[in-house]
């Protein structure tokens, strides 16, 4: 068997077993990946929005508080509820890169930005606003041979 099949059956296989993951309820956040592009610079005055472009990722991936989030005490905000600190990054992931049959790209997963897109992802479900909540990415972890897992930040909402 040659390594590209080889390295297609391993992914396959890790993508079956976040389907049925997905399949049985344990991942309750949905991912969605969104390039806005722009007439001009992105936040530059007169510029519109020509086109925004975007897909779920499928399965879910796990999504879990993670990342090394900036400042002194964490980078987060204290929650009103119960003083808890909230580091507004997350790992998502792993993701199961592209096989015959299913899987995602690293550019697809990680696109470029530029002057004139922007590009977030869309957390909803659990702890995050009902219609979702903008992150960006902070790091994008591909040295595995058979996956890719994201680190996010929160945005402005």
């Amino acid at each position: 068997m040659s390594y590209d099949a080889l390295r297609d059956v391993q992914r396959a296989a890790a993508d079956a077993g976040r389907m049925a993951a997905d399949g049985a309820g344990a991942r309750s956040t949905s991912v969605r990946v969104v390039v806005e592009t722009y007439s001009g610079p992105v936040d530059a005055p007169g510029v519109t929005l020509l086109s925004t472009v975007g897909f779920d990722i499928s399965p879910r991936p796990k999504v879990r508080a993670g990342g090394s989030p900036d400042g002194y005490f964490g980078g987060g905000t204290a929650s009103l509820s119960s003083g808890v600190l909230i580091a507004g990054q997350y790992a998502i992931g792993p993701v199961t890169l592209a096989y015959t049959g299913g899987g995602y790209t690293q550019e697809q997963l990680a696109p470029a930005g530029g002057a004139t897109k922007r590009v977030y992802y869309l957390l909803d479900g659990d702890e995050f606003t009902t219609g979702g909540e903008k992150f960006r990415l902070v790091d994008a972890d591909a040295t595995r041979p058979h996956q890719m897992t994201l680190i996010v930040q929160r945005t402005e909402q």
